[in-house]
């Protein structure tokens, strides 16, 4: 099994140091595909601020 050229890239947590990587990241051409978060509207807002991810279900 070969491994993608550029990694896609998951958050476990929505908080001050996620908001800040999730966004660097996605901003440095790193795909976020996903944020989770003890509470849905953590996951949702920070999801809706990067093209392309979603908050999943913990």
């Amino acid at each position: 099994m070969s491994l993608p050229d550029v990694p896609r890239l998951g958050f476990i947590g929505a908080g001050r140091l996620a908001r800040c990587l999730a966004r660097r990241f996605a901003a440095a051409g790193f795909p976020v595909v996903a944020i989770a978060s003890r509470t849905t509207e953590s996951a949702t807002g920070l999801a809706a601020r990067i093209d392309g991810c979603r908050a999943v279900d913990t």
